[in-house]
């Protein structure tokens, strides 16, 4: 079913051929998103009260992108990404504390073509997006009072492709878009350093989780003076 899906889309993308209503060429874009996700866990056994652990993290990822209409139908720009992450696991019978803090900072210049649907306010587009980000990860564990912190620090590159939708206002260019997820394609490179090595990977966007399916966001496109 998502094959079929995905085909449908990325069909009815290719086959529009002359559409009207295109964005007009030199229209300036600029578009966000922020995402929150947390997650809180405790196990305890009625027997054993210290044989009790917690587990909580919370995860932010603001994002910001600013493009340009070079034709009628295809946009190029740059994209900014932090993500930042925090872990917490507490075992009361080890009196053992974990956290971890994950920061990152991705520029992404990014490549958009759009198909009008009809005359209509509705595109379909591809968005694809490539760049490099600086991760930083610290660690820190805690046995009784005796902390132990670990820091790594260290680039990795990305490419992602993903289909969407955008309804776009001609009367103000405000907009809401939609990235399809479920539908996306990303590939990860992490260069091998010290003691580490090198790491690919390779991702799609299925999922059974609704709120991962499909990203909101909204947009302001802004039209030329005439």
């Amino acid at each position: 079913m998502k094959q079929l899906l995905l085909f449908a889309l990325l069909g009815t993308w290719l086959s529009l051929g002359n559409v009207y209503g295109q964005i007009q060429k030199g229209t300036g874009y600029v578009g966000g998103t922020i995402s929150f996700e947390g997650q809180t866990k405790k196990d305890k056994e009625k027997a054993e009260a210290l044989n009790t652990s917690s587990n909580w993290v919370q995860s932010i990822a603001p994002e910001i992108q600013f493009g340009k209409m070079i034709g009628e139908r295809t946009m190029l720009g740059l994209g900014v990404r932090y993500n930042l992450q925090y872990n917490r696991y507490r075992y009361e019978a080890a009196d053992l504390t974990n956290t971890q803090l994950s920061q990152g900072i991705a520029l992404l210049p990014f490549i958009r073509q759009y198909k009008t649907l009809g005359s209509s306010n509705w595109s379909v587009f591809l968005h694809g997006e490539i760049g490099p980000q600086f991760q930083s990860v610290e660690t820190t564990s805690t046995q009784g009072s005796t902390p132990v912190t670990q820091k790594r620090e260290y680039w990795q590159y990305g490419l992602s492709i993903k289909p969407g939708i955008a309804y776009v206002s001609k009367r103000n260019g405000w907009a809401v878009e939609g990235y399809a997820n479920i539908l996306s394609l990303s590939a990860n490179y992490v260069p091998s350093k010290d003691d580490a090595g090198r790491v690919f990977m390779l991702n799609t966007g299925i999922s059974t989780s609704f709120p991962n399916l499909i990203t909101l966001r909204i947009a302001k496109y802004i039209f030329p003076k005439n």
